[in-house]
């Protein structure tokens, strides 16, 4: 072999191992860099949802992130329990987002939506609304973790006691009255008689006759996100508020005011549901009859859609996932948030917000049927409220609840004691807007 046909062959090896990186001599291949071990921090509401088995499958797709979680007391997130999480170095959380959303927010919590428009897998099915109320003057802030509607619940025991068919999901007011009405028995309102049934376990200073003054197509304020005026005496709230008195003035199948604090150990309508003492009552998805509160109930809960009224209404709150400004590693916390997403059980005791995993197998064999059937029925618009509600609406509330009271009590008309409400109401909306 000539010397010029022997260079020209180790030139083309020599150019073979640069491209394909493949040893020659002392040439190796480059090994990927072993990326830095991170720790996240990830706080969520105690009971909430299991995290434990999502972190470890987590870890297994990246070994470099582990994920420590930390669980805190309900409403120990947003507001003032902000800076605790801060404080404990907590780089992303799940939590509900007041709304409308507090601006004051935009300082504290990394916007997503650069991260969500690179993200091409990022979900297309959500329901509708849910991104939005996670949204700070347009900007993204938060993910959907779960939502948690306003539901009716009936004790299929009470029905099968008096031998009568319990309701259809597709039911209205009306057969929501008749329901009560078949399994009301009050004669002797002691907890020994077996037969001691209240056909609709509700309170007049509760959050009820605010959700049935919407399924009237009533309403407090004149738009619930951008209020510019009270409506407490507008007349779908008087004919409300008239129905809602009536089923202890003339159906007597309500709880007599404060009569529940006289009978259970507490002032709290709960005490009365999971001791069986209800046959049908107003509370969320999360509440799961009862059986979410930690104390299993004496009677068999179902879970139904809220009848139609005259309009069709469904109320919900919704729980987000979000990344704090201080986190030293919000990107890995973005892979998190998105690993979370995938997966329907990250839900918890909340409903999944993607309508593919709300159809899913996974969904169903996790949860009862009926809150499958009531998840699968939720119908397109759903109104989205906060858990903490801003503190005018708050005091716009206690004013209505207060009347309706008054009306419960016989202590006024419906319309003189909202008419009444509606001018402090005014005075309460001026001096906060």
């Amino acid at each position: 072999m000539s010397s010029r046909t022997h260079k020209r062959g180790c030139l083309a090896a020599l150019l073979l191992c640069v491209m394909l990186l493949v040893g020659c001599g002392a040439a190796t291949i480059l090994p990927t860099p072993t990326p830095e071990p991170v720790e996240l921090t990830f706080a969520a509401r105690r009971g909430v949802a299991d995290y434990a088995p999502l972190a470890e499958q987590f870890h297994r797709l990246y070994p470099n992130i582990t994920v420590k979680l930390v669980a805190y007391q309900q409403g120990q997130s947003f507001g003032g329990g902000l800076q605790n999480l801060k404080t404990l170095g907590v780089d992303a959380f799940r939590d509900t987002m007041p709304y409308p959303a507090d601006p004051r927010l935009k300082g504290e919590l990394f916007p997503l939506d650069e991260w969500i428009a690179a993200n091409k897998a990022f979900p297309t099915d959500i329901l509708n609304g849910v991104m939005d109320a996670l949204k700070i003057d347009g900007t993204q802030f938060g993910v959907p973790a779960g939502i948690n509607p306003v539901v009716a619940y009936y004790d299929s025991k009470r029905f099968s006691a008096v031998k009568v068919p319990p309701p259809s999901p597709n039911w209205t007011l009306n057969d929501f009255l008749q329901a009560a009405i078949a399994v009301n028995n009050q004669e002797v309102k002691q907890l020994e008689n077996a037969n001691f049934t209240y056909g609709f376990c509700s309170e007049a200073t509760g959050i009820d006759p605010v959700i049935i003054t919407y399924l009237f197509g009533g309403q407090l304020v004149d738009n619930l996100l951008n209020p510019t005026r009270p409506t407490l005496d507008a007349a779908a709230n008087i004919r409300a508020v008239q129905w809602y008195a009536s089923l202890r003035s003339q159906y007597g199948i309500t709880p007599a005011p404060d009569e529940l604090r006289q009978i259970f150990r507490s002032s709290s309508i709960n005490d009365a549901i999971v001791l069986g003492r209800c046959g049908l009552w107003i509370g969320f998805y999360a509440d799961m009859g009862g059986r979410a509160w930690g104390r299993k109930p004496v009677g068999e809960p179902v879970m139904m859609p809220l009848p139609r009224g005259q309009v069709t209404f469904t109320a919900a709150s919704v729980d987000g996932y979000y990344i704090l400004r201080q986190s030293k590693h919000p990107e890995q916390a973005w892979k998190w948030l998105s690993f979370l997403m995938e997966h329907e059980e990250a839900a918890g005791v909340y409903m999944p917000v993607q309508r593919s995993q709300i159809n899913s197998e996974a969904f169903a064999s996790r949860v009862s049927a009926d809150a499958v059937r009531v998840a699968r029925g939720l119908p397109p618009q759903v109104l989205l409220v906060g858990a903490t509600i801003p503190q005018g609406m708050q005091s716009l509330f206690a004013t209505y609840v207060q009347a309706v009271d008054q009306v419960v009590r016989g202590q006024a008309e419906a319309k003189a004691a909202l008419s009444s409400a509606q001018a402090r109401a005014v005075m309460l909306f001026t001096s906060t807007h």
